[in-house]
């Protein structure tokens, strides 16, 4: 009489294999998943910039004051509309504070100046004629800058820039943009 050797369950070759196919698979899918779980440096510029342009189309919309507020310390940013009654001006909130992701921090702010805000609250004004202030904001993680946000003076242009960037008074001629602005007009001149 034979015994037949019946093998039942699986080997621990067999075992090595299918965990370590499927550890492949969990490190794939987790990295694909933490892309879109977390928040890049690039959302935190594109929100900020969403932020801006609507301040600006509100502004001439409404024919307002809209005003963007930054809170360097706490990453934190809200709009508000300036209301005149009675009393004076008086500043109504739009938009509750929203918090950058915590991946992005407000680095500083830079004004046309070149004057560098590293710490509290700027506020930058949108007239009701969408006139806002120069300014270029410095994201991410201290101390590097991942994108900088440049708000331009007129027509409610909005930028987001790779690395560390500025547009101030004294750099205005090296500005791509406004080098083919003054070149056109230039032209234009007989």
């Amino acid at each position: 009489m034979k015994i037949r050797n019946i093998r039942k369950g699986f080997t621990l070759i067999e075992l090595i294999v299918v965990i370590a196919i499927l550890a492949g698979l969990i490190s794939i899918l987790a990295t694909t998943a933490a892309n879109f779980i977390v928040p890049s440096s690039s959302d935190a510029a594109q929100t900020l910039k969403q932020a801006a342009e609507f301040c600006y189309r509100k502004s001439i919309l409404t024919n307002t004051t809209m005003v963007l507020e930054l809170d360097i310390e706490n990453d934190t940013y809200t709009v508000k509309k300036l209301v005149r009654d009675e009393g004076g001006l008086k500043e109504v909130l739009v938009f509750k504070p929203q918090k950058l992701p915590y991946n992005s921090e407000i680095i500083d702010i830079t004004d046309i100046r070149g004057f560098r805000y590293t710490k509290g609250i700027v506020k930058v004004p949108f007239t009701y004629l969408g006139i806002a202030a120069d300014y270029s904001i410095h994201l991410g993680n201290d101390p590097s800058i991942y994108r900088t946000l440049i708000i331009y003076r007129y027509g409610g242009k909005v930028t987001v820039l790779e690395g560390e960037q500025f547009h101030t008074s004294s750099n205005l001629s090296n500005d791509k943009n406004w080098k083919e602005q003054q070149d056109e007009n230039e032209q234009q001149q007989p």
